[in-house]
C-alpha cells in the first residue's frame, strides 16, 4: 500500500524520507503509521479516522 508521510524525518527501507513522501507499506504498517497517536501518514481510506475526516468537510 503506498502511503504519503505527514511528518519529515521517517527513514524507510535505509533511506531518509520527508513530509509529503511517498512509500510503500504492507498494510499493518500503514495501520500502525495512521494510528492518532503518531499520526505519520493520513488517515488510510477505510479507516475511522478518515470517516471522521470526512464528516468534517
Amino acid at each position: 500500500m503506498k502511503v504519503i508521510l505527514l511528518k519529515d524525518g521517517h527513514t524507510h527501507a535505509g533511506r531518509q524520507c520527508k513530509k509529503g513522501d511517498e512509500i510503500e507499506v504492507s498494510d499493518a504498517t500503514a495501520a500502525w503509521m495512521a494510528d492518532p497517536k503518531r499520526s505519520l501518514i493520513a488517515p488510510l481510506p477505510n479507516s475511522k479516522a478518515a470517516a471522521a475526516a470526512k464528516r468534517e468537510d
